[in-house]
């Protein structure tokens, strides 16, 4: 009778601890993200992002696209553009700071790490990744207009320019390149490149050719990619991202 009663009892602190705990498991977006393990909002006014580290105070969110990886602003304050580079379309979005609205977009066809205003606020530059050129847009008034492109290389030739600065004086434009280690100056007066700096031994991939079987005859992005999956990583070369 005593090990029977011992065994109910036993039992019924295990339903009491599965109920208990079945009754304390949060079921709502904003009940797991108070109790840490999903990101948002919490109950203390502060938010788990999705790497687990939280903000406190949070701040005002504002939705804008796909991957935003960097923003930059207009030399007057009262615009941010912010370059967006994920799965989703490639795109710079002009935030108005004054609303917190965006006023207008712009689409990419590809782009990456790497935006940067003129001195004098009246043009946009962002890394063409890939096409290995510079994006130029006109901007007044929060949008962007007359979008043209600087050249850096032959597209087949592998260098994906990342981040992007302007000297002193406005008239050159850097960008280093993650791929080809090196970094490019470009005249912004002229709208040309002025050639390249290395930073490492490895300096650029030569063209692919046609015969290439890892060449993607309709995006040469894929091509770099693969092709990158090849090689073996150099420790000593610095890969360059910000400039």
């Amino acid at each position: 009778m005593r090990a029977l009663m011992t065994g109910l009892s036993a039992t019924l602190l295990f339903l009491t601890a599965c109920h208990s705990s079945f009754q304390t498991t949060p079921t709502t977006p904003a009940e797991r993200s108070s109790a840490g393990v999903f990101p948002g909002p919490r109950a203390d006014g502060s938010v788990l992002l999705p790497n687990q580290w939280s903000l406190n105070p949070v701040g005002r969110q504002i939705v804008v696209g796909d991957f935003p990886v960097q923003i930059v602003v207009h030399p007057d304050g009262q615009y941010a553009a912010v370059l967006h580079c994920g799965y989703g379309p490639h795109e710079i979005a002009v935030l108005d700071l004054k609303t917190l609205k965006i006023v207008s977009r712009a689409n990419l066809d590809e782009s990456f790490y790497g935006i940067v205003f003129s001195r004098n606020g009246e043009h946009l530059y962002a890394s063409g990744a890939g096409l290995e050129a510079i994006h130029v847009f006109d901007f007044r008034a929060g949008h962007l207009f007359g979008h043209r492109t600087i050249a850096l290389r032959d597209v087949r030739e592998r260098g994906v320019p990342a981040g992007l600065a302007i000297d002193q004086n406005g008239k050159r434009l850097w960008a280093v390149n993650l791929l080809a280690q090196s970094v490019s100056k470009v005249d912004l007066e002229a709208q040309r490149t002025l050639g390249d700096i290395a930073l490492a031994d490895s300096g650029l991939v030569p063209a692919v050719q046609e015969q290439d079987p890892l060449r993607d005859v309709d995006n040469d992005a894929v091509t770099k990619r693969a092709r990158a999956l090849l090689e073996v990583l150099n420790e000593r070369a610095p890969y360059p991202y910000a400039c």
